[in-house]
Formats: C-alpha cells, sequence, structure tokens
C-alpha cells in the first residue's frame, strides 16, 4: 500500500510530532505500507525521513486557514492577499508533486492536520482515497477563519473518512457542518519507550517540582500559571520549583519574565528554553501542569503520565477526556488562577495521594494512549476506506 501522507515539516510540538511517530509506528508495524511524504517546509520531518529512506519532498504550499483582524478594511485586504498568495503556491506545489510523484501508484492520501488542503486537490483530481486527521479546535482554541468558501462543504466531498483525536474535536468539526457518518475517534499514541517512568511513592522531597511543556503562545497559558503562583503563601512558595519548557513569540516570554519578576517568583520559576529530550527530564518532576485554553487532544498531559507525574489540567477541550478528575489527575477551572493555585497547594501538602494520582495516570497511559494501539487503528482505517471504494490492498 503505498501512502501520500501530507504535513508540516517542523517537529517540535502537535500534529509534526505526531505525524513522525505515526510513521514510525506504522512502518515497523507493516512493512508493506510504504509512504511519500509532502511537508510545507524543510524541517525535521525531512531529516527523519531521509534517516529512513522514505521519499520526501517540500511544496511550499500554505494553510487554508487565517486569524481575522479586527479592523474590517484591514481584514480584506490582507485576506485578499492570503488568497493571491495560497493560490499562487498551490498551483506551484500540485505542479511540482506531478514530477516528483506518480500518483496512478499512490492508494491513499493521508492528510495530517485539518488546516491543509492541499490533500483535498489531489484526491479531487486524481480520485485518490483521502483520510483527513482532524487534530485542532480550530474555532475555541486557536480561532481561525477558512480561506476557501465553502470549505466544510469541500472537505467533505473530498475526503472518505475523518479521523478526530478526541471527542471535543469531533464534535467541534461536526458542529461546523463536518459529515458526522464519515467522522472515526482514533486518540493519539506516545511511544512508551521514550519515557523514563518515575515511581512516585516515595514523595517525601522537601520541594514540590512542577514542570510545564509547551510552546510559548498566550493560547498555552504560562501567564495562568504564574498569576496562580503569585496567589500562593509566600512560606509555601519556598517549597515549590517550577520550570518552563518551549520557545515561541519572544515577546510573550518577555512577558512571563516580567511578570515573574513583578510577583517576586525569580526564586520560584525558570525558563528552560526547548529542549529535544524532554521524554527523560520528565521523570525529576512530580506535577505536570496544562493551562491551554482548548487543547484538542493535550499530547503534553500524556506525555506527563507516562513519565509518571500527577497532571494537573485546565478542565477545557480534550482534558477531561483524558485526565479523570481525582483519580488519575487533577482538573482546575480554566481562567481561574485561583483554583489553580489551591490545587497546587493540595498536591503539595498530599504528597501520597499524589503519587497514587500519578501511578494511575500511568496505568491509564499505558492503555489507552499508545503509539502502538494508535498505529493499528489507523492501518485498519486505511484498509477500511479502500475497501469502501473497492479498491485491493496491494501489500507485496
Amino acid at each position: 500500500m503505498n501512502v501520500l501522507f501530507i504535513c508540516g515539516g517542523d517537529h517540535k510540538y502537535g500534529s509534526p510530532k505526531s505525524a513522525i511517530n505515526l510513521i514510525e509506528t506504522i512502518s515497523k508495524s507493516n512493512s508493506d505500507i510504504r509512504f511519500v511524504v509532502l511537508t510545507q517546509n524543510c524541517g525535521k520531518i525531512n531529516e527523519f525521513c531521509n534517516m529512513q529512506g522514505i521519499p520526501n519532498y517540500v511544496t511550499g504550499h500554505r494553510y487554508a486557514v487565517y486569524k481575522k483582524e479586527a479592523n474590517r478594511t484591514k481584514d480584506i485586504f490582507k485576506h485578499s492577499i492570503r488568497s493571491l498568495q495560497f493560490y499562487l503556491r498551490l498551483a506551484a506545489a500540485l505542479s511540482r508533486i506531478k514530477r516528483w510523484v506518480d500518483l496512478n501508484e499512490i492508494d491513499l492520501i493521508h492528510t495530517n492536520i485539518d488546516r491543509d488542503v492541499l490533500g483535498l486537490y489531489l484526491a479531487h483530481k486524481y480520485s485518490i482515497p483521502h483520510v483527513v486527521h482532524l487534530r485542532e479546535l480550530i474555532k475555541s482554541h486557536y480561532g481561525l477563519e477558512f480561506l476557501l468558501p465553502n470549505q466544510i462543504e469541500f472537505m467533505n466531498r473530498f475526503t472518505n473518512h475523518f479521523v478526530a483525536i478526541s471527542n471535543s474535536v469531533a464534535c467541534e468539526w461536526e458542529s461546523l457542518g463536518l459529515s458526522k457518518e464519515k467522522v472515526s475517534i482514533v486518540y493519539n499514541g506516545i511511544i512508551a519507550e521514550n519515557y523514563e517512568y518515575s515511581d512516585r511513592k516515595d514523595c517525601s522531597d522537601d520541594f514540590l517540582n512542577i514542570v510545564m511543556v509547551g510552546g510559548l503562545f498566550p493560547e498555552k497559558g504560562q501567564l495562568e500559571l504564574i498569576q496562580a503562583l503569585s496567589l500562593i503563601d509566600s512560606q509555601d512558595r519556598k517549597g515549590l520549583k517550577v520550570d518552563f519548557y518551549g520557545d515561541g513569540r519572544p515577546e510573550y516570554e518577555q512577558l512571563l519574565k516580567k511578570y515573574s519578576e513583578l510577583y517576586n517568583l525569580k526564586h520560584v520559576v525558570s525558563f528552560k528554553g526547548y529542549r529535544t529530550n524532554v521524554a527523560q527530564i520528565l521523570s525529576k518532576y512530580d506535577v505536570g501542569v496544562l493551562c491551554s485554553k482548548a487543547e484538542g487532544f493535550g499530547l503534553t498531559t500524556v506525555e506527563y503520565m507516562y513519565a509518571g507525574l500527577c497532571p494537573l489540567v485546565a478542565d477545557t477541550g480534550a482534558s477531561p477526556e483524558i485526565v479523570i478528575d481525582g483519580e488519575c489527575g487533577l482538573l482546575y477551572s480554566y481562567g481561574s488562577p485561583d483554583d489553580l493555585a489551591k490545587k497546587i497547594i493540595f498536591l503539595k501538602n498530599n504528597r501520597i495521594l499524589l503519587g497514587n494520582l500519578a501511578k494511575n495516570a500511568q496505568e491509564r497511559a499505558d492503555k489507552l494512549f499508545s503509539m502502538d494501539r494508535c498505529g493499528q487503528n489507523i492501518i485498519s482505517l486505511y484498509e477500511k476506506v479502500l475497501c469502501e471504494q473497492g479498491k485491493r490492498i496491494r501489500y507485496e
């Protein structure tokens, strides 16, 4: 089976990171599935493909979403420019792909993220079965608008099946008009062996070591954690250590550091930057925090769980699907630094309970969110789509 896999080029966070894990897992599980990878730009995914001998090409196409401007005149002008750039790059990408890839040999197209419509055009033009991964709460988290007129209708027409990474994601897209009959839920997966597990039966350390991993963007909510820390009594703060891992917008990082100084948190908070070895670092922490506005899945939360941390996450997006409150972690009320502060102190003062929550979290992650489980579900979906289209599954 030859699969044309379309994704971004970076692999630091979210969907590109999931793309590498998915390709690697499926390739190991079934050597008869062969990938050809298309990326928007050149990055770590291309390096990975080159190392694995997977054909890959950089198309330079653009996503079909945008952020609406507050000023209507400015928005109309910028939308016109964006649309022109989108169609010019799309035409160039389609021309390149035709030269690079024998599309008659492609059995199925897998678009790795919902904001990418390149696969729709290829599926339409060459009548190739098409699967789209729904990975984002496109409206509630990112507040994005669709670039194309009737984009949802276009997606429904030229996608055979949608794979949503959570019920929350599925519900949002269905509310936008996506065909419910074509949507399946397949939770994201983690490659468990990458993570060093730490059993927290002995939680007698003087410090509660807290970590927050993710890109430094306002939507990720690092500021909410800093505000929560500022509400904690100075005596209790002495027993806290909080590390932020990730990079992103420099101005937002400066804002976070400014508030850390303003709230006199410089002895509590550290900014560690982006690290490639976070999977190994996590095991030294006790609590993993996620304050996102609305995560479509929460890959970081599952990473915390696999590493043996107690997850403390906002009650938004898919987080309540992943973390059962009071059983394998704690939820706090998003937008309430006060509630987050109370939950931090609760865990600090209840270390045995913290250890039990962390153990339950690791067991739940191992049961539901393994990469092997995710890979097998995707392989089954590939076969189902091809059978429904009357296509022969080519395993050689």
